[in-house]
């Protein structure tokens, strides 16, 4: 008896049939060639989960979580003058009041900031974005950008992607290192809002 192996693999699928033949003597491999084979594949079943249900993944859910963020210019994160980000810029262009809230965290994504007079030309200017006005006092900043040196008219700013940064419940604050120009200063926080886990 001559034992012939032949292995039988299906385009598209992800089996591959193994066969065996038993040829007896006398008998070639090629006169069993013509032997039909029948080949069933088995389904299997297919589960889909929602990555953001399962708390491996982070990142917008859906477009409301969305956020740009400015300051309104009125509260102060006191006691020092520097500015809240309490104010949220929505998709129609209209302004409501933001505080990031309690169980979510906000991930900051992307950071616009100008400052329209660092008070010489070419100077530059350093911004920092803090979790909240106690982190003031104790200089712990999240963020701390410098602008490219600005014009010859004193202009200086940038925009800025921003990895790894998540806020808690609250309003984080921002403010450059020349205090005498903050008021010529402006910024623009994005991020998205997610669950904190």
């Amino acid at each position: 008896m001559v034992i012939v192996k032949r292995s039988l693999l299906l385009a598209g699928s992800v089996a591959a049939v193994g066969l065996t033949l038993l040829c007896h003597p006398g008998e070639s491999a090629a006169q069993l060639g013509s032997t039909p084979v029948r080949v069933v594949n088995t389904p299997l079943s297919v589960t889909v989960t929602n990555p953001g249900s399962g708390g491996a993944f982070l990142g917008p859910t859906k477009a409301s979580d969305l956020v740009t963020l400015r300051s309104s210019r009125v509260t102060k994160c006191t006691p020092s003058p520097w500015l809240m980000l309490d104010t949220q810029v929505n998709g129609d262009g209209t302004l409501s009041p933001f505080t990031i809230p309690v169980g979510k965290v906000l991930v900051v994504t992307s950071i616009d900031f100008r400052q329209g007079s660092t008070g010489s030309s070419g100077s530059q200017e350093e911004f920092f974005l803090f979790p909240s006005a106690a982190n003031i006092a104790n200089n712990i900043a999240i963020v701390d950008l410098i602008a490219a040196p600005g014009s010859t008219d004193g202009r200086a700013g940038g925009s800025f992607v921003i990895t790894g940064v998540a806020i808690k419940a609250g309003n984080p604050c921002w403010g450059v290192n020349n205090l005498n120009a903050l008021g010529s200063a402006d910024a623009l926080v994005h991020g998205y809002l997610a669950v904190d886990q």
